[in-house]
């Protein structure tokens, strides 16, 4: 079979395998007789958050009792459930199909005064309900988010009890614990922030960060971006590779590279397994494993074949992972990046690759985003040039030397001398965080909010601005370029109202449960 049929035959691959995990998805949803009713089950909780008092003040705090707090709980269940068809005993569910079958994922909130700890083993009543949410067109379909992301219901409880002596904490989670109680003790203000940045775990993150960075374009660079692995890669080889070079026998010294390199690799898919298997961390993985293996080969090979086989590799690793935006959106960064300079000479210094970068990821990206997300902050290239420096070169570094440290010091508690370089570290990565929110906001104060995004196209328009940004980073001719401009601008171009001036227009729109009344005017819409 030549180079062509092998490429295929990976595609078709590919593709059996989202089709049977989309399938595999759906039928560990629970059926429409297992609604309305309450389950008596016991479940592990494999991971816990408290939800953010300042984004859910109403629903996080009971009137009645304010140290009730919302925990937002994701559970396995360890044996069939019972249905409950009263209020006092429990009943076998009639079939067996309606009774909730162990390994199934939920996703529930319960409201307690104590916390949930991760591991720990929980026997509760649950009422739940299948997958459901959001999926209007052109927005953010939570509906099939959760399907793809494995629960097979969603609900919350409605009493329970924390069975005493039963809590197995998994690896990950231990080490996660680790970290957050170290971050903890220091007392840092952007607590959440950083614990997303080491453990890809969003859920600590306030809710106003994740607006402020969405309304500037910097939003991939919270939680774990392939950029921060990436800068981390290259440290770690740094400091890798010279020892190796000191310790081998001069004979052998040439493969000391090499043997850099591939702890790399090794430290690579480590972090990726400790952040929850994210697509940009599993991106940079598999890209430096590729390039590791092709050092290892006689043969050569361009890097857009590695690009393309750690796209199919990931999606054929984790299917359903291609439903989510940021697959294509990572992959298709390192695409712009790739077309942008692979045909070009190095530029004349770092701040001017930083700044093409910046202006092509801008060009080429911008479509993909509207198609994908509906809407692209015109902020993007500002604020990626003032934050990603500080994020990549100051952030980044410290956090995970100040926790590397830390860890150390936890199972050393011998070495008291670097408790003060632990918490200098930390203390810097703090301050950076604060000073990428002073620079946002200012940012965001410097337009208003209705002119500082683009919003939905129709997809026509979208695959035609698509195409003039791959057009324009290519090294075409001149003629062309102009073209390719003529192709991207209409994502620019504003829908006008066609209400006149001093005239309105209503739509009644039924929408379920109630109706919604759309009032438009010359200059406004309201909902």
């Amino acid at each position: 079979m030549n180079e062509q049929g092998l490429w295929l035959l990976l595609v078709g691959l590919v593709a059996l395998g989202v089709s049977d995990a989309w399938l595999s998805a759906n039928e560990q949803i629970i059926p429409q007789c297992a609604e309305s009713t309450d389950h008596r089950l016991v479940a592990q909780v494999l991971t816990a958050s408290r939800k953010s008092l300042s984004t859910h003040a109403n629903s996080l705090k009971d009137e009645k009792d304010p140290s009730i707090s919302v925990w937002s709980l994701e559970l396995e269940v360890l044996a069939n459930s019972e249905r409950l068809t009263g209020s006092e005993e429990a009943q076998p569910a009639a079939e067996q199909r309606c009774q909730l079958q162990p390994g199934q994922r939920l996703l529930i909130r319960w409201r307690r005064t104590e916390a949930v700890s991760v591991g720990a083993q929980v026997e509760v009543i649950l009422r739940l309900r299948r997958p459901w949410g959001a999926s209007n067109p052109h927005g953010f379909n939570f509906e099939r988010w959760l399907v793809t992301s494995g629960y097979s219901a969603t609900g919350y409880v409605r009493t329970g009890r924390v069975r005493e002596g039963q809590s197995k904490m998994p690896l990950r989670a231990r080490w996660v614990s680790k970290v957050d109680g170290l971050l903890a003790a220091k007392g840092l203000v952007h607590h959440g922030t950083l614990m997303a940045l080491v453990t890809g775990d969003g859920g600590a993150v306030p809710a106003q960060t994740w607006e402020r960075y969405r309304r500037t374009g910097a939003i991939h660079l919270l939680v774990v971006s392939g950029l921060h692995v990436s800068v981390l890669a290259l440290l770690l080889y740094g400091l890798i590779s010279y020892p190796v070079r000191l310790v081998t026998v001069v004979q052998h010294r040439m493969f000391a590279p090499l043997i850099g390199a591939g702890l790399v690799c090794l430290c690579a898919m480590v972090l990726a397994w400790f952040t929850g298997l994210g697509s940009p961390v599993m991106r940079v993985a598999l890209m430096l494993l590729g390039l590791w293996l092709l050092q290892l080969l006689p043969r050569r090979a361009s890097i857009w074949r590695i690009w393309l086989l750690a796209a199919l590799t990931s999606a054929l690793l984790l299917p359903l992972q291609v439903f989510h935006s940021g697959f294509w959106l990572s992959y298709g960064a390192v695409a712009v990046l790739l077309a942008f300079f692979g045909p070009r000479s190095p530029s004349s210094g770092a701040v001017a690759a930083v700044v093409q970068a910046q202006a092509a990821l801008w060009l080429g990206l911008t479509p993909l985003v509207v198609l994908l997300l509906s809407e692209s902050s015109l902020l993007v290239v500002p604020a990626n040039l003032l934050t990603v420096p500080i994020m990549t070169l100051v952030t980044v570094p410290t956090l995970f030397l100040g926790v590397g440290i830390g860890m150390l010091q936890m199972f050393a508690p011998q070495m008291e001398s670097i408790a003060a370089l632990c918490t200098l570290l930390l203390g810097v990565a703090d301050f950076s965080l604060e000073l990428i929110d002073v620079l946002l906001n200012a940012l965001i104060s410097a337009l208003p909010p209705q002119s500082s995004s683009i919003g939905f196209n129709n997809v026509p328009t979208v695959l035609v601005a698509l195409l003039g940004g791959l057009m324009l980073l290519l090294p075409l001719a001149a003629y062309f370029r102009v073209g390719a401009v003529c192709a991207w601008l209409p994502l620019l171009i504003s829908v006008e109202s066609t209400v006149p001036p001093g005239e309105f227009c209503v739509r009644v729109v039924d929408v379920g449960q109630g109706s919604a009344a759309v009032v438009d005017t010359a200059g406004y819409r309201m909902l």
